[in-house]
């Protein structure tokens, strides 16, 4: 069955942030729990790579400095979802702003995750949970 995602086939990541640090940390703890990642450092970069490959999930940084900002990524992702392949964004913020989560889950976000309180193992707990979530 081609839709069967086992453990030996790595479910694909889009991790989209400004900041460099969050990059290399996040796009490290998901590749050593089996995730293949590739990263962004804008809304602009995310777009172009959400379009040259299908993605599962789309981690998206809410707050970008260079380009869109997430919630006009997500915007984008969401209104176009067969030129994006329509994968499942979950928003990351350091900053639990009621409107920008309540803005994200409006425009499509499956959700959201604050930066600053996970761990390792949450974020790929997540992550997972996530996947299984919403795709079948």
């Amino acid at each position: 069955m081609d839709n069967v995602n086992t453990e030996t086939q790595k479910q694909v990541i889009l991790l989209v942030d400004d900041e460099p640090m969050i990059l290399e940390i996040f796009s490290e703890v998901l590749r050593d729990a089996g995730f293949e990642v590739d990263t962004a450092s804008n809304g602009n970069e995310a777009l172009l790579k959400a379009t040259e490959r299908k993605y599962d999930l789309i981690l998206l940084d809410i707050m970008m400095n260079e380009g869109p900002d997430g919630i006009e990524v997500l915007k984008i992702i969401k209104s176009e979802k067969e030129k994006y392949h329509n994968p499942i964004v979950v928003m990351l913020t350091n900053i639990s702003i009621a409107n920008n989560i309540k803005d994200a889950l409006y425009y499509g976000a499956e959700g959201y995750l604050v930066k600053v309180s996970l761990s390792n193992e949450l974020l790929v707990k997540n992550v997972k949970g996530y996947l299984k979530g919403f795709r079948e």
